[in-house]
This record gives C-alpha cells, structure tokens and sequence, in this order.
C-alpha cells in the first residue's frame, strides 16, 4: 500500500442538530493512522453541535441554513482544506472502528480507483424495514465497476453513496466538481467520472452502520438498481 504520507486525507461530514452523533464517529475518525483533517460543515444547529466538534479539535464551518444544497455545500468544503482525497460524510454514519478510512480510500491511494465508497450495515435495533435495504445494496464482497461495465450492472454501475464515499480530489476537478444540485449529487459525479474514464470501488471491508425507517416502498429504487444488474 502507498504511504499514507504521500497523499493527504480530509473527512468532511454535514451536519445539523448533530451533537448526539459525533461523539459516535469523530473519535474513530481522529484515530485513524491516516491522522485525516476532518471538517464539520454545520447548517445553523441551534443545540451544541459546534461546541462539542470544537472539544475534539476539528475544523468547523457554519453555513445558514438557506445556503445549504448537497452538491454546492459538499463541493464548498472540499475546496475548503483542499486534500488530495476527500471523505464525505453524513451525521449518521457511524464507523464500526477506526480502520475505515484505511479501508475505504485503499483503492484510491493504490491507484485501482477514484472514488470508493462504504459497506453499510443497520444500525442497532433496526427493524426489517431499516435493514433488508442495507443488507441487499451493501453485499460482504468489495468489487469495482467502470463504464464497460454497463452490460452487467445497468444504471447500478453509477450507484454511490453520500453517507461514506471517498474521491480523488484532481478527479473531481477533472469534471469540473460535484454539481450544485439538491440530491443524488453523487450519482451524477460517479457517472461523469466514469464518462471519463475512471472506476468506483465498493469497499466491504469499509463498514459504517446508517439506516432510515425508511418503508420498502422509499426505497425500492435502490433495490430495483441493484436487482436489475443480477
């Protein structure tokens, strides 16, 4: 594996009324050999979400809430510090130990990839509902996909995830950033990545534990992705 001097890491996780979660992924963050820069790009939390980022010593950014989009906001704070990989994060992606981000960004730094994202598991007490979508989308064998890949995975070959996904920062720069849309930025970055040339790696072995009670219904369309591609 390529020495993790040589390539900077920075993890960058929205939040909003997040004070009870980040005790639950920061610790495991900062510990991480990689010794990562992590940035919480906060939408105007009224509780004590910002204090409790500043007791762990990491960079904050406030933001109004208006100005919050998932593409421009994660597209600000990647230029923010700059790294050469950076890790999207959401509030509620909790790492199961402090080897995720060695795990996930491993494609990345050993040039298989340019951007990896995470296996998720449900949380603790989840009921089916929050479960089966996180077992099916999220299988324990890593593999990766590029654009030849299509015939096999159908529009699955673009499908990422917001909630833990790690990219080469010159790779996005390539295709001009994450586009300033309000959802399913990733999917649109994965597909002109690809567009381009490049691959995404599923990394099983990377395991964060995030889940919605979500109906099947809610989230079907994920499903019928990943069905479809066999």
């Amino acid at each position: 594996m390529i020495s993790s001097t040589e390539k900077t890491v920075c993890v960058v996780i929205l939040t909003f009324q997040a004070e009870l979660h980040l005790p639950k992924i920061i610790p495991l963050l900062i510990s991480s050999p990689l010794k990562p820069s992590v940035l919480i790009v906060d939408s105007s939390s009224t509780d004590n979400t910002l204090k409790v980022a500043d007791s762990f010593g990491v960079n904050t950014l406030r933001i109004s809430r208006n100005e919050f989009n998932h593409g421009a906001t994660r597209e600000k704070a990647r230029k923010y510090l700059g790294s050469d990989i950076v890790v999207m994060m959401t509030q509620d992606a909790y790492p199961v130990n402090d080897t995720l981000l060695e795990h996930l960004v491993r494609p990345l730094l050993q040039g298989e990839a340019s951007v990896s994202y995470a296996r998720q598991i449900p949380h603790e007490g989840a009921d089916i509902f929050e479960g089966f979508p996180r077992y099916f989308n999220y299988p324990p064998v890593s593999h990766s996909r590029d654009i030849g890949d299509l015939k096999k995975y159908g529009v699955f070959t673009f499908f990422c995830s917001n909630s833990c996904a790690a990219y080469m920062n010159s790779a996005l720069d390539e295709i001009g950033g994450i586009t300033p849309i309000l959802t399913h930025e990733d999917y649109f970055a994965v597909a002109r990545l690809l567009q381009k040339g490049h691959r995404i790696a599923y990394v099983a072995d990377a395991v964060v534990r995030h889940s919605h009670k979500y109906s099947l219904l809610q989230e079907s369309s994920v499903i019928l992705m990943r069905a479809m591609s066999g």
